[in-house]
């Protein structure tokens, strides 16, 4: 008997993943799909949201490039009793009427002008389903590519922009990419050929130009994902009231957490709670999605090899996120006379790893 009810919960979780893809396809080709609990509720409360959506004040969209902390953020957010959340990444919800294949340049991106009325109530009525007026909070990075339709849909939305520093960003990319147990990838239209990987799967997200890299070094795919993220996003805090565009610096998260989250928590008008506030204090015990402890300038241990020969390419974007001259050089970014030529040496004894 011990045997059957392991197989029958087996069996049970392959009809409803089959059930999953026939309705949504490609839309969930991460397989990032919700609680069954929370898909019968949207399933029982879609059709009448679709007649009249119900939207809550300020949702939260946490965004930002994929490795950059939004799962160590969006576990802070939700501690927060006065937040829900589909606690997995809405990919279905935003690329079941715009999959990345029905775009001229098959990217994630997703502007207000791609929607349609259809698509429009679609969306609000997958987020009113599932929350109704409950303030809720979406952490996905792919939404980055999608900043134009988030406030299209929800004007007073809070956009929680996490950044991190270039060549740890593109050092756990490069982890991430070759980490098959992992990150499993999807499947994409083109041949890839990408020296130090070796898969035929695109991970993470696909941004615009993605193509371009079908055929670089794994290091340039990282630099590109995260380049062609950080402009984008910089872009889009123009056109965004700057009431509703918060910035979060994951070194700042690492170093001083718990003044980080009291002065985000504050400019969201979320109350912090001691819950919230335990959970920051151990922040070091509550490490998720990482094989290794977070750590400032991990990427000269990690990758750094791969990650000076990407430099150039990181460089621009760190002066135009703010990293100054001596944060640059205090994480291995040391400039030399020679062209090209960056040094980063493993750090000694003073590091906190």
């Amino acid at each position: 008997m011990k045997h059957v009810m392991p197989n029958l919960r087996e069996t049970l979780r392959h009809l409803d993943d089959r059930a999953w893809r026939w309705i949504f396809g490609e839309a969930d080709y991460m397989g990032l799909h919700p609680p069954l609990s929370l898909r019968l509720k949207i399933a029982a409360r879609l059709p009448a949201q679709w007649i009249a959506p119900t939207s809550c004040k300020e949702p939260i969209f946490i965004v930002g490039c994929p490795r950059s902390g939004t799962t160590l953020l969006f576990g802070i957010f939700h501690r927060s009793s006065h937040l829900s959340s589909f606690r997995q990444e809405s990919h279905w919800v935003w690329e079941f009427m715009h999959p990345p294949r029905n775009r001229s340049d098959h990217s994630q991106v997703l502007r207000a002008e791609d929607l349609t009325e259809r698509s429009q109530r679609f969306i609000q009525a997958c987020y009113g389903a599932a929350f109704g007026q409950n303030r809720f909070v979406d952490k996905c990075p792919t939404n980055s590519l999608r900043i134009g339709a988030i406030k299209h849909i929800f004007p007073d939305a809070k956009i929680v922009c996490l950044t991190r520093n270039g060549p740890d960003n593109v050092s756990s990319l490069i982890d991430t990419w070759t980490s098959t147990d992992r990150f499993a990838g999807f499947d994409v239209p083109e041949e890839l050929n990408i020296s130090g990987y070796g898969r035929q799967k695109w991970v993470h997200l696909l941004e615009p130009g993605w193509q371009e890299y079908a055929q670089r070094p794994i290091e340039e795919v990282g630099a590109h994902q995260w380049t062609t993220v950080n402009n984008m996003l910089q872009e889009e805090k123009e056109t965004v009231d700057d009431r509703d565009w918060i910035e979060v610096r994951y070194e700042g998260l690492l170093e001083d957490p718990l003044s980080t989250i009291s002065d985000l928590f504050d400019k969201l008008n979320l109350p912090l709670e001691s819950e919230v506030a335990d959970y920051v204090d151990a922040l070091d015990d509550n490490v998720v999605n990482t094989s290794t402890q977070p750590d400032i300038g991990k990427w000269q241990w990690r990758n750094p090899d791969r990650v000076r020969r990407v430099m150039d390419m990181i460089r621009p974007v760190m002066e135009q996120l703010g990293y100054s001259p001596s944060f640059r050089k205090e994480i291995g970014m040391v400039e030399s006379n020679t062209s090209g030529d960056l040094r980063g040496d493993k750090p000694g004894a003073a590091s906190s790893n």
